[in-house]
């Protein structure tokens, strides 16, 4: 259950500096 929310939290971050190089 752990393991799967760092996971979630994984994506999170990574649609986040995708969206931020995009913007850069």
């Amino acid at each position: 259950m752990k393991r799967n929310n760092n996971s979630k939290e994984h994506v999170k971050l990574y649609k986040s500096k995708k969206k931020w190089v995009a913007a850069t």
